[in-house]
């Protein structure tokens, strides 16, 4: 019998069911990872995404191998997880890590419409920066043409998340080691303009780079 992707095998707990909080992981977030079989093998392909309503946005070069099978596959898996703190118990059994992540099944449709294909190269630069998308110059033709744009629905998928302090067993309330969480966060540093350049990046613009609480 064939098994539901999306069961989760272990702790209910952790599970996230609500999707309003399934999207903001997914719009906090940068990098996901793609997994599906190319040649008889598996591969997985880090890449940027954006999400796009109940889609996930995902591009790349039309002449590339990689998104070509990608495009073709007929099984995808995309994973999200975002770090936001280590967790130290006063054992080595209760150490672990405070994350949120959505694990995503199906398949990937090519965007072929060239209005269709615009708005999600706009969802992609927006994702990254809040609104640049209309300060950049628009893509030209020729530059749309060499482009693959790559959506998958957000409709068979799984998330967890864990937060909170380390589980302290009563045996080791008394251990002389410091317990609790160490907070983690992307954050921007000092921005480096390029020859081109010649304004300062407005502070506003940098604040929209940070991830934590998108």
């Amino acid at each position: 019998m064939e098994k539901n992707k999306t069961h989760n095998s272990r702790s209910k707990k952790s599970e996230v069911k609500d999707l309003a909080e399934i999207y903001k992981i997914l719009d906090e977030g940068l990098i996901c990872h793609i997994s599906f079989i190319r040649d008889g093998y598996p591969v997985v392909l880090p890449s940027n995404y954006s999400r796009y309503n109940d889609q996930i946005i995902l591009h790349g070069g039309n002449a590339s191998p990689f998104h070509q099978a990608l495009a073709a596959a007929d099984d995808i898996c995309l994973s999200v997880a975002l770090l936001d703190g280590l967790v130290l118990g006063k054992s080595a059994y209760n150490h672990s890590v405070n994350y949120r992540s959505v694990v995503i099944f199906g398949k990937a449709r090519m965007l072929l419409d060239k209005n269709e294909k615009l708005e999600g190269l706009k969802s992609l630069i927006n994702h990254v920066v809040k609104n640049r998308y209309d300060s950049v110059r628009q893509p030209t033709d020729k530059e749309l043409d060499e482009t693959m744009v790559l959506s998958i629905p957000i409709y068979e998928y799984s998330s967890k998340m864990r937060t909170g302090k380390p589980n302290v067993k009563p045996l080791d309330e008394n251990f002389p080691v410091w317990s609790g969480v160490l907070p983690l966060a992307l954050k921007s540093q000092s921005p480096v303009p390029d020859e081109f350049s010649k304004d300062k990046l407005p502070d506003v613009e940098i604040q929209n780079y940070n991830r934590n609480n998108y």
